[in-house]
């Protein structure tokens, strides 16, 4: 085996050994359930929590079978108490004079926004008393009661494709969140072993060059398996969504949208490849560090883009590709997130796709090529100087030297 191999396996097999990358595999469902447990004793707390009413049985039937507020009902003496022990949120003591119903609501905290359904509940109620004491025919009555006519229509925009839309939304956050978790990581796995020192051994044995591509391999390795698990699950996942027809009983049929799966392989290879550069520049980035406390610092630049490229995908969805969309869809770093947009709204054919991704292969080699000289430089270079100054000096010690 290669020394390249060696580098890029043994970068891999450090990475699944570690606890650390199947926390983060792992996160996204634990905070799912984390989600769903208080979400479910929420929904269970507050759906054991009643409203009771203190009124005659007459104006009690006009509380029974709700569908919002489970009203309870009791004596003002017993829903006093049942309140002071939380037993209920609110008690309301309604009663009726002269054709006017007349209500007291006491209420806690969490009582309040029932009471905002309440008011609306006993304005309707008046209507209904109004109606029958004002002695109306029945046609007249009719005519109060007569609602609008109101129209629903499906207005469609431009976007040709909404599944692959939000699956754009879905791969556009794995990549941020794989984007600054792994560049950090990236940078911050470099600088400690810069801080060790034991890279002298090692360069006696292996170029820096290959070291360097060793190490953007293995960690870009590690990305694709944490990207192939959640790949598997998602499939697994489909499988059991088209198993128990949810997608038909929602009245989503994929067969009805066009190039679904080419667009999916397109967010793909963009996602891919984008990723690439990331690691490149990162891995760079880490060289660059004179120390590993500042490695997270080191890092910020670099974190800009993508989340600048997030927030922007969020501002131009619904909206025609304008001139800007157009030009960052070929640009290496942004190319990733606007051209697959683009062709969801249809305005960028798959020779475009392609032009754009050989631009992003092209120069994810150049800075390969521009980073490996960087890193071979200052990755031995232990000065604390600025950067410019630190290679000024460099220059100066190669000369002396010659």
């Amino acid at each position: 085996m290669s020394r390249f191999l060696i580098v890029t396996s043994e970068t891999w097999k450090k990475q699944m050994k570690s606890p650390s990358f199947w926390l983060m595999v792992a996160m996204p469902f634990i905070a799912l359930a984390v989600v769903f447990v208080i979400g479910y004793f929420a929904n269970k707390e507050s759906s054991d929590k009643k409203v009771a009413i203190v009124a005659d049985k007459q104006t009690q039937e006009m509380f029974s079978n709700n569908e919002v507020i489970d009203f309870v009902f009791r004596d003002e003496k017993t829903a006093k108490k049942d309140l002071d022990k939380k037993k209920i949120t609110a008690y309301a003591l309604v009663s009726e004079e002269s054709g006017i119903l007349n209500v007291k609501y006491y209420s806690s905290g969490m009582g309040r926004l029932q009471g905002v359904y309440l008011d609306t509940l006993i304005k309707n109620m008046q209507n209904s008393i109004n109606n029958q004491n004002a002695n109306l025919s029945e046609k007249q009555a009719r005519i109060l009661t007569r609602n609008p006519n109101i129209e629903y229509f499906d207005v469609k925009d431009e976007i040709t494709n909404p599944i692959s839309m939000i699956l754009y939304f879905i791969m556009t956050l794995a990549m941020y969140m794989f984007l600054i978790m792994y560049s950090n990581i990236m940078i911050m796995d470099v600088a400690v072993e810069k801080g060790t020192k034991m890279l002298e051994f090692i360069f006696s044995s292996i170029r820096p060059r290959t070291y360097f591509a060793g190490k953007i391999l293995g960690n870009f390795f590690v990305i694709l398996t944490h990207g192939i698990i959640y790949l598997v699950l998602g499939i697994l996942g489909y499988a059991i969504i088209r198993a128990t027809d949810i997608l038909a009983k929602l009245g989503i049929n994929l067969g009805s949208y066009p190039n679904l799966l080419q667009t999916i392989i397109v967010m793909v290879l963009f996602a891919v490849f984008g990723i690439l550069i990331y690691m490149i520049v990162a891995a760079m980035l880490g060289s660059l560090v004179s120390k590993q406390e500042d490695a997270s610092k080191m890092a910020s630049p670099l974190m800009i883009i993508p989340i600048a490229c997030y927030g922007l995908s969020f501002l131009f969805m619904g909206k025609n590709p304008s001139m800007l969309m157009k030009v960052l869809s070929y640009l290496p770093f942004f190319s990733t997130f606007f051209m697959p947009m683009r062709m969801i709204y249809g305005d960028a054919s798959l020779t475009k796709a392609a032009i754009s991704l050989l631009i992003l292969i092209g120069s994810s080699f150049i800075a390969y090529l521009i980073c490996a000289k960087i890193y071979k430089n200052n990755i031995l270079n232990y000065s604390s100087d600025k950067l410019f100054g630190r290679n000024k000096k460099l220059k100066i010690k190669k000369e002396k030297n010659n």
